[in-house]
């Protein structure tokens, strides 16, 4: 995704907000897809016609009880179980350049996925009140689930310290480049984004639907500023500077094409089942 050779010495602080933010709006834009695959597998080996869109898929009939909580929870339990694995497993590590960085990304906001739906779940958005409502479980069941999210949200930035801490050392305007201003550009350009495909949505879409989306972008990647909580208290750790290019050129090109796919392709939707 990048050269290994070592971070530039004259322009530190230029080359990790360069490469973070392409790290974080890849990482997530591959989040996107593959949770929303796991959704759309699910429906098609319960033998409904499946389409998969940019933000969401449809199922054909529309499933119902078991079925939707089935097809719901498919996300929400892959995003845990592949941000637990790249959040544990980082094979990357040892080159420690642009790869090892996006994996970081990638994985966490799969973690972040997960938990931001059991959040969300007492108000009857996204796929755990999905599941709630298929399997007819109580409404306490979902404030449950409410705290649960919540822990898992200081649990997952409190991962997230230690990474930061090992790229940036001491360093705290590095680690701001690092974790808390890729998080601020990825608002507006995610808001941009994910509007344009809600505007030519091939697929029936709620306000309150677009509202959770859109907020769904953000949250996806708020352990990053959520981290800071934990940042000084995470001390001791080794420095390891990451080795990154001036520009991770490949990476860029990759997100630009999968955000072509996203306004094209996926408008229309592709269907299997």
């Amino acid at each position: 995704m990048g050269s290994s050779a070592p971070t530039p010495a004259g322009h530190p602080h230029r080359t990790m907000l360069v490469n973070a933010t392409a790290a974080l709006l890849l990482g997530s834009a591959l989040m996107v897809i593959v949770h929303e695959c796991c959704h759309w597998i699910a429906g098609a080996l319960i033998g409904h016609r499946s389409t998969l869109y940019a933000f969401g898929v449809e199922y054909t009939p529309p499933t119902e009880g078991g079925q939707a909580a089935f097809t719901a929870l498919a996300g929400v339990i892959g995003s845990l179980l592949i941000g637990a694995l790249c959040t544990s497993w980082q094979p990357f590590r040892r080159s420690n350049g642009f790869g090892h960085l996006l994996w970081l990304w990638f994985g966490f906001c799969q973690l972040q996925e997960a938990v931001t739906y059991l959040v969300i779940t007492p108000f009857g958005a996204g796929d755990t009140a999905v599941a709630l409502r298929g399997l007819g479980w109580p409404d306490a069941v979902g404030w449950v689930m409410a705290v649960l999210g919540v822990a898992g949200m200081f649990l997952t930035a409190r991962m997230w310290a230690p990474h930061m801490r090992h790229a940036v050392g001491e360093d705290l305007l590095l680690a701001r480049c690092f974790s808390f201003f890729p998080w601020l550009i990825s608002i507006p350009v995610g808001t941009v984004l994910t509007s344009a495909q809600l505007a030519g949505a091939g697929m029936d879409v709620s306000i309150g639907e677009a509202t959770a989306i859109m907020l769904a972008g953000v949250a996806a990647t708020v352990f990053a500023p959520m981290g800071f909580l934990f940042f000084r208290r995470t001390t001791g750790l080794e420095h390891r500077p990451l080795r990154l290019p001036s520009v991770p050129v490949l990476a860029i090109i990759i997100f630009v094409l999968l955000e072509v796919l996203n306004l094209t392709v996926l408008m229309s939707g592709i269907s299997i089942g």
